[in-house]
């Protein structure tokens, strides 16, 4: 029982290890005291004209 149960725990942690983020943390822009909206977006181009014109935008919340 304790030798499934470690294997379950290996596999586990290596199917979470594959996955990543696609946008970091990372420290604010705002000055101190001041709090920020930001919009960061992305305009994707393609020659394949089902998948020209994919955008992705992202609002960020920032306290100095």
């Amino acid at each position: 029982m304790r030798r499934i149960r470690t294997i379950a725990l290996l596999v586990v942690a290596v199917a979470s290890g594959a996955a990543r983020a696609d946008f970091k943390v990372k420290l604010p822009d705002a000055e101190f005291g001041e709090f920020e909206i930001e919009t960061v977006g992305n305009y994707g181009r393609s020659g394949n004209p089902a998948l020209n014109n994919e955008q992705s935008f992202v609002h960020e919340f920032e306290y100095g």
